[in-house]
């Protein structure tokens, strides 16, 4: 069967992912990229020879168990040399302003056969107003009136209507003979109570002895919720701009309510619309309006109408009830009804919904709430012998899920090679040949069924293609000037062409959707050879396509690519930019929202790119506080979220006043600095104590723009060299080579790049600086920056004595966002009760004696405060999920162990149990309900397994787990914690603790006292290295104190 075939081809790359050290004969090291006899290009397995040189013609990118590396061929290769760098080599690959050409690239260029479709509605018979809706909801009080048609022979007789709220009448309006619609501005002498519009509540409306109307009038939260997204896109986009029409109808089409019902709002949709023709007369001619304000009318007018589904159903009710719900939007629906046991009650119907849940959590990224690989993988093998067309749409989705993955691999190579990922661009080529695979099984089915259903698997093929030359010119870099594989290149976007222009030559034969996607093909390929007059022919033809066809993510995609294409004008490029932005945040929000956060998080993270273009653009513009504004939007948006659903603020979702808010209340005695780390630079936003923003770009000691993926590895190999170091010190004093002194240098080089002396002179009268920061910067460690050199020369058992960032007369703190860590202030900020874990021994693993300390000191510290130690035995999983629960401080000490790439599965170490592995998660922390308002972690590595392999910033290891489970402050390790200094540390931070002080102050004053005390023995103390005392960091609210303090 097929899918025993590409099953066997994906296991023979997974063997290179996971980098297993295959030994079996003639095992592929990785991939080739070669063309074939007739000049076609093609991608295969890559064995590499013995020899050391290939005289094929290609690109081959290989592994054999460490970091990847490539070759352009025919030439030597490099077996046993560093790794090719990556990193370095996307700006080189480039059009000139505009980061990668295929960053652009069009989250829909994936076809979906199925369009948008119109809710099931049901109306009762004889009403007398189409607007309001009776038993509907209106968001705005300035209700219009717009009546039924009387079957007599005059459709809209003169008549009056009374306006009621409950038993009190409000309004006796009059209308005129003819008159069919009155808006709430048009309603004479209208008492000054009135004139703003109704108030919430409920209504009702009623003409004569009629039947009643009745409707409510949504809260001012609901209202604002609902429409404060549509009104940022009306201001960016305009009221009368394709965009924001197809948004608004969308957004107020499908939108749950507290019980998870979908509600619309059609009435206020309407409403919008009828609005922008009077501004823009010219609407009401255009078709796709007429059509689109003609889907509403019909959604308030229809009786127990259906909107008819534009491809062939499956016969499965509830099957085609789920794949209705997908396509409207409404995920969470979609959901619950493949959930019902209908859905799984033949073979077939159990394969289908396989099959649908795998749409849902592809749509998630990779970060997504089901494993879609195997969800896709077991649908084709149920659905293997049976109808051509489940076939088509298995193999298709599928395929189209690894083509994202695939883009998304090579858009974001640079950011995952320099921290470490592994094997990007070979994860990459696995997913673009899976993805070829699928989509060649689909087309065949696809020719047998509907030459249009064909034509949309060609685009994805054409996408596909142009991935292909994206990724060769990443990979071919000019030597000697000149590039070496551009045959290559120019075959890719060959197939890619012909695949396009076979579709596009078949004209209006096709759906929109498929037009608007090969006209976006071809447009992507104008733009790549900086063709930008027909770039933009196409974009418009393909815009005008998805408008047609109602589709939100092709209007998204079609204004990213705009914004690309209007460099030269940045007001234009920064409008449709925006409008990309404010469609995605509306896109966002239909994906089901988890209780981690995971599945939007994912969608997000493929849609950065936007955000960073538009701050730069708002940055040459000198507006900070906008771009500080949207550098926030795209930071921890899912813990955001989470906090909000848990109850911590009354405001029903983080809208755009909220950072202006926060200024304008910002507290005093407080400055931040928040990062932002771009493809290629990177910026520094400062809030002073004054709640003013500035920005910097940063520089590097050359006053030369700091590239990110600099900083990014420099910051990866500190860490890389700090793990350790207590062991790496003695082996070299050992070994007569004395102390390492080079850290001194480089903290203080990310001293002047990171807090350059503008950013420091504005933090001088602040009493707390918290850092905001991005990417890598999770887990630099603030406090050890270099402010100040030693300027003796130290001897080799000796070490430098710095002045460090400790040493400035405030407290440190870290907050994965601005908007995160004002909602964890507004938490409790008091605790009056401490429990602590505390494993010493452990049957796979090293002793700790230090924790037996720690658990002393706690003890003589908190005394009676002390309520319940769980050690040896008794700390099992569930025990200390127990203790999460409880509130006050929690403390625990034990190993813990990070797992970069997957870091739901970093663990701290604790005893198992018959239901337990021991292993307590983040992705078990994320789930579960953590009171313990401050949580201590003395766990190697606890705080660092933060890394996300996408280029968003939400990240979901253990730090981030307990802040999104409900800690209000978390202090953990950056790397591993040493024995022999940790407990010192946190004696002295439990001393501060109990002497009133705030967590934030306690773990500085005790890095200071530590300092001290070595600075006295001299500069002989090894202890002095930042790897000993910088460790801790506090994390969320720096609030946090103990109740009542202790003397």
């Amino acid at each position: 069967m097929h899918l025993h075939l590409h099953t066997a081809r994906r296991s023979l790359a997974l063997c290179l992912l996971i980098l297993c050290a295959a030994t079996a004969v003639n095992a592929a090291d990785g991939f080739l990229i070669r063309l074939t006899a007739d000049a076609r290009v093609e991608v295969v397995p890559y064995q590499v020879p013995a020899s050391g040189r290939d005289e094929q013609t290609g690109i081959a990118v290989w592994s054999r168990g460490g970091p990847e590396q490539w070759a352009v061929l025919p030439g030597k290769l490099n077996l046993t040399g560093a790794p090719s760098e990556l990193a370095a080599n996307l700006r080189a690959a480039t059009r000139s302003g505009g980061g990668s050409a295929s960053a652009s690239g069009s989250e829909t260029m994936t076809f979906q056969p199925e369009q948008l479709l119109g809710q099931v509605v049901t109306r009762a018979v004889g009403l007398q107003f189409v607007t309001p809706a009776d038993q509907g909801i209106c968001l705005d009080g300035r209700i219009t009136f717009r009546r039924q048609p009387d079957a007599g022979a005059t459709k809209f007789p003169a008549t009056e209507v009374k306006l009621r709220r409950g038993n009190k009448e409000l309004r006796t309006i009059p209308f005129a003979a003819g008159q069919a619609e009155l808006r709430w501005e048009e309603i004479a002498k209208l008492p000054e109570a009135l004139k703003a519009g109704l108030t919430p509540g409920d209504y009702s409306l009623r003409i004569g002895t009629g039947p009643l109307t009745s409707f409510r009038v949504a809260d001012e939260r609901t209202s604002a919720a609902l429409l404060a997204p549509l009104d940022q896109l009306a201001k960016v986009a305009g009221i009368d701009s394709p965009a924001y029409l197809l948004a608004l109808v969308q957004h107020l089409s499908v939108q749950p309510d507290e019980d998870g019902e979908v509600r619309s709002y059609s009435a206020d949709a309407l409403d919008r619309l009828d609005a922008a023709a009077r501004k823009t007369v010219a609407l009401s001619k255009e078709v796709w309006f007429v059509r689109l304000r003609d889907r509403v009318w019909k959604k308030l007018t229809v009786v127990d109408g259906k909107t008819p589904i534009d491809v062939a159903t499956t016969g499965i009710e509830v099957i085609d009830l789920a794949r209705a719900a997908i396509q409207e939007g409404n995920w969470a629906a979609a959901q619950k009804t493949l959930a019902l046991p209908a859905a799984a009650a033949t073979p077939r119907a159990q394969a289908l919904q396989l099959l649908y849940r795998a749409v849902i959590a592809a749509e998630s990224g990779s970060n997504g709430m089901e494993p879609a690989d195997e969800l896709y993988r077991a649908a084709i093998h149920g659905l293997q012998g049976g109808e051509a067309a489940d076939l088509f749409r298995a193999h298709n989705n599928y395929g189209g899920m690894l083509f994202a993955r695939a883009r998304d691999q090579v858009h974001n190579h640079a950011f995952q090679t320099a921290t470490g990922t592994a094997v990007p661009i070979l994860r990459a080529l696995d997913d673009w040949s899976g993805a070829l695979f699928n989509f060649e099984q689909a087309l065949g089915h696809a020719e047998k069924l509907d030459p249009a259903l064909a034509a949309g698997v060609r685009i994805n093929l054409a996408g596909l293609y142009n991935l292909l030359a994206d990724l060769i010119r990443v990979l071919d870099l000019p030597t000697a000037g000149e590039r070496r594989f551009v045959p290559g290149e120019t075959a890719a976007k060959k197939i890619a062409a012909e695949h396009a222009t076979q579709v596009v030559s078949q004209g209006k034969q096709l759906d929109a959707v498929t037009r608007a996607a090969a006209n976006e093909a071809l447009a992507q390929l104008a733009y790549r050879s900086e063709e930008n007059a027909a770039a933009k022919s196409h974009a418009q033809q393909a815009l005008n396509a998805w408008v047609e066809a109602e589709s939100l993510p092709g209007v998204e995609s079609i204004e990213r690519l705009l914004g690309l294409l209007e460099q030269k004008d940045p007001a234009v490029a920064l409008r449709h930019l925006q409008t990309s932005q404010l469609l995605t945040e509306l896109l966002r929000s239909r994906i089901p929202a988890d209780r981690t956060g995971r599945s939007r998080a994912g969608f997000f993270a493929r849609r950065a790119f936007v955000y960073e273009r538009i701050i730069e653009l708002l940055l040459k513009q000198g507006d900070a506080r906008a771009a500080l504004r949207m550098a926030e939007s795209a930071k921890a948006r899912s813990l955001q979220e989470v906090l909000i659903q848990r109850g911590v603020t009354k405001t029903s979702e983080v809208n755009s006043d909220s950072l202006d808010n926060l200024l304008a209340a910002w507290p005093t005695d407080t400055a931040a600095v928040e990062y932002f780390l771009g493809t290629e630079r990177a910026w520094a936003f400062v809030i002073n104590p004054r709640g003013e923003v500035q920005a910097f770009q940063l520089v590097d000691q050359r006053g030369k723009p700091l590239e990110s993926r600099d900083l990014i590895r420099r910051v990866q190999t500190l860490l890389v060299e700090f793990e350790g170091q207590a062991n790496k010190m003695f082996r070299r004093a050992s070994a007569g080579n004395g102390f390492d002194h080079a850290w001194q240098d480089e903290l203080h080089r990310f001293c002047g790049e990171l807090l350059p002396d503008k950013i420091r002179a504005e933090l001088k009268t602040a009493k707390h600086v918290v850092f905001v920061p991005h990417h890598v910067l999770h887990y630099f460690p603030f406090a050890a920056l270099v402010t100040k050199l030693d300027p003796v020369a130290r001897g080799k058992l000796e070490l430098p004595q710095p002045q460090f960032l400790i040493d400035e007369p405030f407290s440190i703190s870290r907050a994965p966002s601005l908007a995160a860590w004002s909602l964890l202030r507004a938490k409790e900020s008091k605790f009056a009760q401490v429990q602590a874990v505390g494993i010493v021994e452990f049957a796979q693993a090293a002793p700790l004696p230090g924790v037996e300390v720690d658990l002393a000191n706690l003890n003589e510290a908190f005394g009676a405060r002390l309520t319940k130690v769980l050690s040896a035995d008794d700390a099992t999983e569930g025990n200390i999920l127990t203790a999460f629960r409880q509130p006050g401080m929690l403390f625990i000490g034990t190993h813990g162990q990070n797992v970069a790439d997957l870091p739901l599965t970093s663990y701290l170490l604790c005893n198992a149990e018959a239901d337990s592995d021991g292993l307590l998660t983040a992705g078990e922390l994320f789930s579960s309900d953590v009171k313990s308002q401050l949580v201590v972690l003395s766990a190697c590595y606890s705080g660092l397994a933060d890394r996300s392999p996408l280029p968003g910033d939400d990240l979901f290891g253990l730090e981030r787990s307990l802040l999104n489970a409900g800690a209000s402050t978390v202090v953990s390790g950056l790397w591993d914690v040493y024995d022999g200094t940790g407990p010192m540390l946190m004696k002295s931070f439990f001393s501060e603790l109990v002497a009133g002080k705030s967590a934030a102050t306690a773990l500085a004053d005790a890095q200071r006292t530590f300092l001290a005390d070595r600075r006295k023995e001299g500069a002989g103390d090894p202890w002095m290295h930042p790897y000993f005392w910088s460790v801790y960091a506090v994390s969320g609210s720096e609030l946090i104190a103990l109740e009542r303090p202790m003397r």
